[in-house]
């Protein structure tokens, strides 16, 4: 099930920046990123994305179980 999330995340995510990056919507200085590009994003913005999901997959997962919602 995570990994169907992080999947989900960054097939929906990583474009959305991409677009935003080179749309200059946003944008990351060199002094604030490891200077590691992965298809054009820093990888601390991969590191985020897959996080991110994880947290709110984690949270979900949890809340599931302590009510007793069924998947």
């Amino acid at each position: 099930m995570f990994l169907l999330v992080v999947i989900g995340s960054i097939i929906f995510s990583v474009p959305w920046d991409y677009i935003a990056i080179r749309e200059r919507i946003w944008y990351f200085t060199e002094q604030h990123i490891f200077g590691i590009l992965l298809f054009g994003l820093p990888i601390e913005e991969w590191v985020f994305i897959i996080f991110m999901a994880l947290l709110f997959s984690t949270i979900t997962a949890l809340l599931m179980e302590k009510y007793g919602v069924k998947a």
